[in-house]
């Protein structure tokens, strides 16, 4: 169902630029329904591949990189042996 529910999208894509050009007040209101439509049963399709367990894999890379960051604003910074030398200036 994801293929069928992409297709969709990319045809609704191809449509918005259509319209565009038309211009057709109609074909707006049309569009605009489907999209609120087809990301709707995207949203569901997600949920229900989390529900049904085919997601833990992405679930634990995300839980990692939302972590990441925090855990590098925690451990302290590691700067290279010549950072607390002072330089010459060359004249």
């Amino acid at each position: 169902m994801g293929k069928f529910l992409f297709v969709g999208m990319i045809a609704l894509l191809i449509a918005m630029i259509a319209n565009m050009w038309l211009q057709i007040p109609a074909l707006a209101l049309t569009i605009s329904t489907l999209v609120i439509v087809v990301f709707s049963l995207f949203l569901l399709y997600d949920l229900n591949r989390i529900v049904r367990g085919g997601e833990n894999q992405l679930r634990d890379r995300d839980d990692r990189r939302l972590h990441e960051p925090v855990q590098h604003l925690r451990q302290p910074a590691q700067y290279p042996a010549h950072a607390g030398r002072r330089t010459r200036l060359i004249r």
